[in-house]
């Protein structure tokens, strides 16, 4: 238990600067680093384990640690159970957050994954707390970086495969959450396919692609637009070496107008954060432009070198949504 405090202690300042704490939520993160997993050698925590962190919170207090750190090292412990609160201060988020990285990091490591039948160590519950932290508390953290830093320090190599594992176990536990709250499959697996390594960044796409469901024409033209260049590309891929488009290529205005429509688009969405919303918007921009290289350019010249121009220009276009949605999970 002293490593594992030790490791969360070493861990808390840069996985809390991931998180966005501020200098003061770090150093208070530190020091409740420190004493947070203390009350599990008390007699009082041992006799009655649902104490853990209540005692760890007053002893603290009675030591003479401030406040802040008293309620951090409560709050590490949070949530206990499904319907339990989260933690209210961001040092006691970052603490919990990186303890659970840590358990998840380490036990994988030590070949102890849960399996269909078992769970000995609760990880699925250490997966389903951290997920809830991150969403209910609007925190944006890439879980690759964080799963990185933190088998940084763990005592066994932690290899790719494991690393991949652990990831993957905790976004389909978050996909499970999310359907399990009565959200739309493929809804889901549009935004967590691009975005599962940042819960709260798929719960905030998720929330906008319910909105333009609900308006509905936006997203069909957009669906409509998108699905052209898709469908092309999904049969010539195999065609495709590269990206690069050239307009000295282009043999008519339409390709040119094209190529411009997606320039504008490219720089629209990453203005706008790469919101879900700006991909749509973008998309839509582009109907008559792409209605009109579909119906009035044959892609595939005899051309070599003019065909791959067209195939290029048009995986770029389909390529939009890439990082943010995958548009053809939706139904």
């Amino acid at each position: 238990m002293l490593d594992k405090n030790e490791r969360v202690e070493e861990l808390v300042r840069s996985v809390g600067s991931m998180i966005g704490g501020s200098e003061k939520d770090l150093e208070v993160a530190e020091r409740c680093a420190s004493l947070f997993k203390a009350d599990l050698a008390t007699n009082m925590v041992v006799e009655f384990t649902s104490l853990a962190g209540e005692m760890g919170r007053h002893y603290a207090k009675t030591s003479g640690e401030s406040e802040d750190v008293a309620d951090a090292i409560f709050e590490t412990v949070l949530p206990r159970f499904f319907t339990d609160k989260l933690p209210q201060s961001t040092a006691g988020c970052i603490v919990a957050v990186t303890d659970r990285l840590d358990s998840l990091v380490g036990l994988f490591a030590a070949g102890c994954a849960p399996t269909a039948n078992t769970d000995v160590y609760a990880l699925r519950r250490t997966a389903v707390g951290l997920i809830a932290i991150l969403q209910g508390k609007r925190l944006t953290v890439n879980l690759r970086d964080a799963v990185e830093e933190v088998a940084r320090v763990q005592p066994l190599k932690v290899d790719d495969e494991t690393k991949n594992a652990i990831i993957e176990f905790i976004v389909r536990r978050f996909e499970s959450s999310l359907l399990e709250q009565g959200k739309r499959v493929d809804l889901v697996r549009a935004v967590i396919s691009e975005q599962g390594e940042d819960p709260w960044r798929v719960q905030a796409a998720l929330s906008e692609l319910e909105d333009l469901v609900a308006e509905k024409e936006n997203l069909d033209v957009a669906l409509e637009v998108y699905g052209r260049p898709s469908r092309l590309i999904k049969s010539k891929r195999d065609m495709i070496s590269t990206l690069d488009v050239n307009d000295e290529l282009f043999e008519s205005d339409i390709e040119a107008n094209l190529y411009a429509a997606f320039q504008q688009a490219k720089q629209s969405i990453e203005a706008n954060g790469h919101s879900v919303t700006s991909v749509v918007s973008a998309l839509r921009t582009m109907q008559v432009p792409v209605d009109d290289f579909f119906e009035n350019v044959f892609v595939m010249s005899d051309d070599d070198k003019v065909r791959a121009n067209r195939l290029a220009l048009c995986a770029n276009v389909a390529a939009l949504p890439n990082g943010i949605l995958d548009l053809n999970q939706i139904q």
